[in-house]
């Protein structure tokens, strides 16, 4: 059988109103954001994390009251799951509840954290970042309500279109990404869309 045929989606912010655009390319690709960018330069796609890499803990991040956190911290000796998804990819949510629900049966002292990093479309619109920050967190805030996800959920900023954005330097070409990392900060593992978790994946 030939390579799926890539669809669009266009899903929307229930709180901004505003559009947020994906495209899926099928199987455990899963949706794809258009998280790299062209110009003049060409693709400012950078490669992958590698496992065995220290993962980065200097980007920023908030809390759902807004606070900033650092990761660094959050993750220091001890084993973590980092979740990267969207609001606008129903898809990504729903993969979250799953992992929820895995990692509590099957290793509760585990770590497990989302990430929505996805606010460049409010900064495009007015606002600034700040707004884009408040507008995201009020939107992730509603869908975890709606799916019950219970894991601590971070919103972090993110401009798809820029080579240094936090997408391109992790790596990040589909949501759910899923970065399981050691007690010692360095990836062991990356999952990337749907996935059917089994005992040892984490």
């Amino acid at each position: 059988a030939g390579a799926p045929s890539p669809r669009r989606h266009v899903g929307l912010d229930r709180v901004s109103g505003r559009a947020m655009d994906a495209i899926y390319v099928g199987g455990q690709q899963g949706w794809h954001l258009p998280l790299c960018g062209s110009g003049g330069g060409g693709q400012v796609y950078r490669d992958p994390l590698a496992i065995g890499t220290y993962f980065p803990t200097d980007f920023e991040l908030y809390d759902m009251t807004g606070e900033r956190v650092n990761l660094s911290q959050l993750v220091s000796v001890r084993k973590t799951v980092i979740a990267f998804f969207v609001v606008a990819v129903p898809a990504s949510v729903l993969e979250l509840k799953k992992l929820q629900d895995f990692a509590a049966e099957q290793v509760p002292q585990l770590q497990v954290f989302n990430v929505h990093a996805n606010t460049i479309q409010a900064d495009l619109t007015g606002g600034g970042p700040n707004r884009a920050v408040e507008d995201s967190i009020r939107t992730v805030a509603l869908a975890r309500k709606e799916h019950g996800l219970r894991n601590p959920t971070f919103v972090a900023p993110n401009d798809t279109m820029s080579p240094t954005g936090l997408s391109n330097r992790l790596g990040v070409r589909g949501v759910p990404t899923i970065f399981v990392l050691g007690a010692d900060g360095k990836v062991q593992n990356i999952f990337i869309g749907p996935h059917n978790w089994k005992p040892g994946d984490l």
